[in-house]
């Protein structure tokens, strides 16, 4: 698989602990640097997640927002689906070689983001997912785009790691208030008491976000 020159990595890159000293590639590299929102969230999310998650990604990418996620069961899947049925851009980070698949049941989905998206990882070829590779993996989605979104997940989750290392990065953090007896709503909702902004009307956080970003 051919590596990414570092003329394409983003400044933010060298704020990385570890910074990645090599990232595959299988598709378009032009969409690195394009106004993007990483989007995460729950592997088993609620049907009120799935359609926040749809009806935010066809918003964007009618805008012509990249939709980067990290290609795992749930909002991951979700948001890369929608991006591609809608006929926009998406960018899959995996936590495995580019040409393993995992989850194998998303193996349908690596072509056509092949074709008209982006697939990137920083393991060789062959490299098979290990645990310790998703905390990893998290950093970059918050590096590469300009904010993140999480759509439901629990207190203590890898969607919690990737805002995490948002915060650090300084990226704005946005979250899907839900139901406060609600455990997927649990991660959300602690960060909006936290002072993340809270995503409660779809069209008003796309007209922000173009403003905030020069985008669309």
């Amino acid at each position: 698989m051919p590596i990414v020159p570092f003329s394409y990595y983003p400044e933010i890159f060298s704020e990385l602990l570890p910074q990645p000293d090599k990232l595959y590639y299988d598709g378009d590299l032009e969409l690195i640097g394009r106004p993007s929102v990483t989007i995460i969230g729950s592997r088993q999310p609620s049907g009120y997640g799935l359609i926040v998650c749809k009806q935010l990604v066809e918003k964007l990418i009618s805008h012509d927002i990249v939709i980067i996620s990290g290609f795992a069961l749930g909002i991951d899947v979700c948001a890369h689906r929608a991006a591609i049925d809608g006929g926009g851009k998406t960018i899959a980070v995996l936590g495995s070689g580019l040409d393993v698949c995992y989850p194998k049941a998303h193996n349908y989905l690596k072509r056509p983001i092949r074709e008209t998206g982006l697939l990137l990882s920083e393991y060789d070829a062959g490299t098979r997912p290990r645990p310790e590779h998703f905390p990893k993996r998290n950093r970059l989605l918050a590096a590469l785009a300009d904010e993140v979104v999480v759509i439901e997940c629990k207190q203590r989750s890898g969607s919690m790691i990737t805002i995490d290392y948002a915060i650090d990065l300084g990226k704005p953090v946005h979250a899907i208030p839900g139901h406060i007896t609600s455990e997927l709503a649990a991660g959300p909702n602690r960060l909006i008491q936290e002072g993340a902004n809270p995503i409660i009307d779809i069209d008003l956080f796309v007209d922000e976000f173009i403003r905030r970003n020069h985008a669309g």
